[in-house]
């Protein structure tokens, strides 16, 4: 579990990055970061458990929800 302090320094950090290589807008560079934390979440769930909805246990997620936003982020469950 991520608190809330933990990141905020976690956007500040990508934010920074991400606005040194690409002058996007600020809300462009919120999403990438989001769908980065998302993707990493995910994926390290993907990897601990046997499937999906297993996966989506760990998260606390519905299984729908969990293959949407695979699905959105292009998250194939069977590579991990």
């Amino acid at each position: 579990i991520v608190g809330p302090e933990a990141f905020r320094i976690y956007l500040e950090a990508k934010l920074s990055s991400q606005t040194a290589s690409s002058p996007l807008e600020p809300k462009a560079n919120l999403q990438l970061v989001v769908d980065s934390v998302q993707t990493e979440q995910i994926v390290s769930a993907l990897k601990k458990s046997r499937t999906v909805i297993e996966a989506a246990a760990l998260l606390g997620l519905p299984r729908t929800t969990l293959n949407h936003r695979m699905r959105k982020l292009k998250i194939e469950p069977f590579q991990y």
